[in-house]
């Protein structure tokens, strides 16, 4: 995360694919995550949504 330029729309989509494949995005759903929910990973906030998987 800290070397994702947040304003790169592709560095983003990369960084999604990345949480995806650890399982993060399933994760945060199990645990009661929902649509526009604000998360925060390592210091960056992201709005989670489940158009990530």
């Amino acid at each position: 995360i800290n070397v994702t330029d947040i304003k790169n729309v592709q560095q983003v989509r990369r960084l999604s694919n990345i949480m995806d494949s650890m399982g993060v995005w399933e994760r945060l759903k199990a645990m009661g995550a929902q649509n526009n929910d604000t998360i925060i990973v390592e210091g960056v906030e992201m709005i989670y949504t489940d158009m990530y998987y």
